[in-house]
């Protein structure tokens, strides 16, 4: 199955070595070069995961993860900070605004292949319990008048 990515940063090169770096995945990665581009790319294609730089014209990629998190449409979407914002102090910020990892570039290939999967692994079973739950709560027999049976 085809994983879709989205990829927000503004530099060209970044996109081209995450794509060469990824080309052998089953992904599909799709590029915005902005935050704002970036955020309604996000909430259009509904991603299976979001990479993300931090240093970018505004927004920045905290403040675009930010407004991933307090839309209800995208705040369970998995990111991942890909920058150069290495300090100690930006990773914490990252990771407490709901990045499911942070990279730092520059970045070794097998590292960010590995990362991405782990992040994909993890989305595919949130989705498949997300789905049992659905399915459960569907197959509960409903009395007229709308409440659930006690059967």
């Amino acid at each position: 199955m085809l994983r879709k990515i989205v990829l927000i940063d503004d530099d060209a090169l970044i996109h081209s070595l995450v794509r060469a770096h990824l080309a052998g995945e089953p992904v599909e990665v799709l590029s915005a070069r902005d935050g704002t581009s970036g955020l309604e790319l996000a909430e259009r294609e509904l991603p299976d995961l979001v990479l993300l730089d931090v240093d970018m014209p505004a927004p920045d990629g905290f403040e675009v993860c930010r407004r991933l998190r307090e839309d209800p449409i995208t705040m369970n979407l998995p990111v991942i900070f890909l920058t150069a914002a290495g300090s100690t102090a930006q990773k914490v910020s990252g990771l407490e605004l709901g990045a499911a990892d942070y990279i730092t570039k520059p970045f070794a290939p097998d590292e960010l292949v590995a990362r991405v999967r782990a992040a994909l692994r993890t989305k595919a079973r949130f989705d498949f319990l997300a789905a049992r739950r659905v399915e459960k709560f569907m197959s509960v027999p409903i009395e007229r008048g709308g409440t659930v049976s006690s059967r």
